[in-house]
């Protein structure tokens, strides 16, 4: 939700992928027919594993239900974008690998993958070991691992 002036407007998942696909269309990302060049786009993580969105489902009074909301958000989003592959767009679904590492953290070298390296106005003291910087973004760490992990599918398209 968004509040602007007295005014409260809410999105939903619609919403931005309307504005993914307008970002794409600016960028003439859709209008690939016309052009040679092939692109790949990365869905979005679970986001219902994200730290900041645990933190504030567990102040729900349905925490597991908002969490679902989440997941489901999340898979409506992915889903849209992988209506837009074709021969000259590539979707790199990230979701199954993501929830690898969160499930088998020490295969990935993560002691953390729940909670934060940055929390609470203090830095972790080994951020190497988490999986997350702040309560919604990736770690350098983990940005190498899903540099990795596009790589081996550009490997494996190309």
């Amino acid at each position: 939700m968004v509040n602007k002036s007295s005014r409260v407007e809410q999105a939903n998942v619609g919403d931005y992928l309307s504005i993914s696909k307008l970002a794409l269309e600016k960028h003439h990302i859709l209008y690939v027919d016309e052009i040679f060049a092939e692109f790949i786009v990365i869905t979005i993580p679970p986001l219902e594993l994200v730290p900041n969105s645990v933190q504030f489902a567990s102040r729900s009074k349905n925490p597991l239900g908002s969490l679902d909301r989440v997941k489901d958000l999340t898979s409506t989003y992915n889903q849209g974008l992988m209506k837009l592959q074709s021969d000259k767009i590539r979707v790199l679904d990230i979701v199954p690998f993501w929830s690898d590492i969160a499930s088998n953290p020490k295969e990935y070298g993560f002691a953390h993958v729940k909670k934060a390296c940055l929390g609470g106005g203090k830095v972790c003291p080994n951020p190497v070991a988490y999986m997350y910087w702040d309560s919604l973004h990736p770690t350098t760490t983990m940005h190498e691992i899903i540099a990795k992990q596009v790589h081996g599918y550009l490997e494996k398209i190309v």
